[in-house]
């Protein structure tokens, strides 16, 4: 009867192992960021100036693109997942550990190995005054830096 209980005890072990391996297998590989510091460029309306500013950190989510053009997307941890306006990165994760966002708007850099991420908004110093130009209005937008850790989710 001992036998018989090791047997069993053994062939749910093996089932439990290839459930947890085979799950750890078709889990997307994604990252939760969270920002440490942000600094930037605030605008005062009233004296129609720009100056240093401190901004609120926040929560990014990294994870692999369901959309062919990308491999990775990037968006603000309890937003709706949105593949029309996020931040996305055509190229896989280089050797070193390095993954960097598309040029042309926010820039995202991060590295699997530190788990380290840099977050750069260049838009909104400048201005063409169109209202109708993403650029449109001087202060609309604020130039930002944000440095943070990411954890493996």
């Amino acid at each position: 009867m001992g036998v018989k209980v090791r047997e069993r005890t053994m062939g749910a072990l093996v089932i439990l192992l290839v459930c947890l391996i085979s799950t750890a297998a078709l889990a997307d590989e994604s990252y939760l960021c969270i920002g440490e510091h942000a600094t930037g460029f605030g605008y005062d309306n009233t004296n129609k100036s720009w100056s240093a500013a401190r901004f609120k950190a926040n929560k990014w989510i990294v994870k692999r693109s369901t959309n062919p053009q990308f491999k990775w997307i990037v968006f603000e941890f309890g937003e709706k997942i949105s593949e029309d306006f996020p931040i996305t990165c055509q190229q896989d994760f280089y050797p070193n550990g390095d993954l960097f966002s598309d040029p042309g708007g926010v820039q995202f850099r991060m590295n699997k190995n530190t788990l380290r991420f840099l977050m750069v908004n260049p838009i909104g110093y400048w201005s063409y005054g169109d209202e109708k130009s993403m650029y449109g209005i001087e202060g609309k937008f604020m130039p930002s830096m944000e440095i943070g850790k990411c954890s493996k989710i």
